[in-house]
């Protein structure tokens, strides 16, 4: 089965209703609430997790951890530079250091596109995070785009 950023795979996905959840799934193991308006479902037994929405009752993230039966095998134990060979350069990175308390902070990396990659302190993939993809910000318009596709290339010959 192939995960898709930004959607998830085709019986666990985003968008998903807490019904159909349910349904496919059971009730989860646990809910912990994240803020007034959402709630993260525990699936501790079928490896993953994810966030519902409590006010739509959809999903809106997903987190498929190591043994998850929807990934297979090779996902996991893809390390930082394999990942990136895959979907090339992510557009966020971090973690990857011993905090104080002595807890690990794994390396992660996110890309806009509606996946991300969290590697345990042995450099492997141990969580495939499943979001909604960012939103490109729309371009201003100024005048210079409401000019007609000549006028804008003779502009550019004039400088």
């Amino acid at each position: 089965m192939t995960v898709k950023p930004g959607f998830g795979v085709e019986r666990l996905h985003l968008r998903q209703s807490a019904d159909q959840l349910r349904s496919g799934f059971g009730t989860p193991k646990k809910r912990r609430k994240t803020g007034s308006f959402r709630e993260y479902w525990l699936y501790p037994e079928k490896r993953f997790d994810c966030i519902v929405s409590r006010r739509s009752g959809v999903v809106l993230s997903l987190f498929l951890h190591r043994g998850n039966p929807f990934l297979g095998t090779e996902i996991f134990g893809a390390n930082e530079d394999q990942v990136r060979e895959m979907f090339s350069k992510p557009d966020l990175d971090g973690g990857g250091f011993t905090a104080v308390t002595g807890d690990y902070v794994g390396r992660w990396l996110s890309y806009d596109q509606g996946i991300g990659f969290d590697f345990n302190v042995s450099g492997k993939v141990e969580t495939v995070s499943i979001f909604a993809p960012k939103r490109s910000a729309k371009a201003k318009k100024t005048a210079s785009h409401r000019q007609p596709h000549e006028q804008q290339i003779a502009a550019l010959r004039t400088h």
